[in-house]
Order: C-alpha cells, then sequence, then structure tokens
C-alpha cells in the first residue's frame, strides 16, 4: 500500500514538473523495492462546539406573547407574531425543546436575556403592566438576574444534540391584573466557563 501511495505521489510530481516520459521518472522511483519509510503523523484539532437551537423559534430568539383574559387571535389574522399562548398560573406553560450540541467535557452556561427582565410586559396602546416568571430549561428553573436566566449544564452531547424541555411558570397572577396581551422576547445562547 505504501509503495502504491508512494509511486503514485511520484507520478503526480513528474507530472506537475514536466516530465515526459517512463525514462525521465527513472531518478524518482525507489531503488529498492524492500526500502524503509518514514511514518507520517497527522495531528488534528477539533475546536469546541457549542450550539443551541429552538424546535419553537427559527433562529435563537422567542417572542413570548400571552394573553390574560383575552381571547387569542384567528388564525387567518394573526397580528401578534410569535408564540402564542394563554397566561394561566395553576401550572407551567410548555414553549417547546432547545437541542444543545456541545462537545466540551467541562461546564458551560446556558443564557437566555429577556427584554423586559424577565417579565411579560403588555404591548404598546394598552394599560401599563407587567407579570414575572421563571424560565424553565431542561428541568432546572431560574429566575431572571439583571435581564438574564442561567441554567448550567457540563459534558458531551448525545449525537444529534441533547433536548431540553422549555417552558415558563407565572408568578403570582394580581386579582387586578388589567386584561391584555403581554409580550417578552429572548435569547439564547450558550457559553464555556
Amino acid at each position: 500500500m505504501r509503495k502504491t501511495v508512494f509511486i503514485m505521489l511520484m507520478l503526480a510530481q513528474s507530472f506537475l514538473c514536466g516530465a515526459q516520459t517512463d525514462t525521465d521518472l527513472g531518478s524518482l522511483r525507489p531503488t529498492r523495492p524492500n526500502s524503509s519509510t518514514n511514518n507520517i503523523h497527522i495531528i488534528g484539532y477539533v475546536p469546541k462546539f457549542l450550539k443551541i437551537t429552538l424546535d419553537f423559534s427559527r433562529d435563537e430568539k422567542a417572542r413570548l406573547v400571552g394573553f390574560y383574559q383575552v381571547p387569542p387571535p384567528k388564525k387567518e389574522g394573526v397580528r401578534h407574531p410569535g408564540l402564542e399562548f394563554t397566561i394561566r398560573a395553576d401550572k407551567p406553560i410548555e414553549l417547546g425543546t432547545a437541542i444543545l450540541i456541545s462537545n466540551v467535557e467541562g461546564p458551560y452556561t446556558i443564557l437566555a436575556f429577556s427584554s423586559n427582565a424577565g417579565r411579560l410586559c403588555t404591548l404598546p396602546g394598552s394599560p401599563e403592566a407587567s407579570l414575572g416568571y421563571s424560565l424553565l430549561v431542561g428541568g432546572q428553573v431560574a429566575r431572571a438576574e439583571k435581564g438574564v436566566f442561567r441554567f448550567s449544564e457540563s459534558g458531551k452531547s448525545r449525537k444529534g444534540g441533547n433536548r431540553l424541555e422549555v417552558g415558563i411558570v407565572m408568578d403570582e397572577i394580581d386579582p387586578l391584573l388589567p386584561r391584555a396581551v403581554y409580550a417578552d422576547e429572548l435569547s439564547f445562547s450558550v457559553v464555556a466557563n
């Protein structure tokens, strides 16, 4: 096998260097059929790779649109683009799944940046009000600190990535909370520690 590869390399070199006949290749042929060869070591580097995608968004951003005691719009006339749900405090609200791909063996952090510091806020034109919530990712619950939800993870993902369920848990709802449409936008990312 090594001889064949060597001869092929020599032939390729000869054509690139202008050899025209078989006699021009004479000095490039090995002189002994059992000559020893040098070992070639190829060393590669695989960079660290961390990525998170959402099955409920086209990118790493998710617009949350909650309806509190108002009917959601009919599907053909959607006025509020984003992930729509009815606001309720009795159980978690499922948003979808995050797919985490990692070849990092050590710890890393999933970050979700909230445009409203972890609160669903009324849309312009409605009475000003907001409602806090906690974010659920892969069974972990976090509150926003300075507008950022943080989740600790570690280790390599399995083939195809680790699937992490994502949802929100509403804070206690004030009985005087105005009936309105509430929204927030989350941007997800993942960073090595």
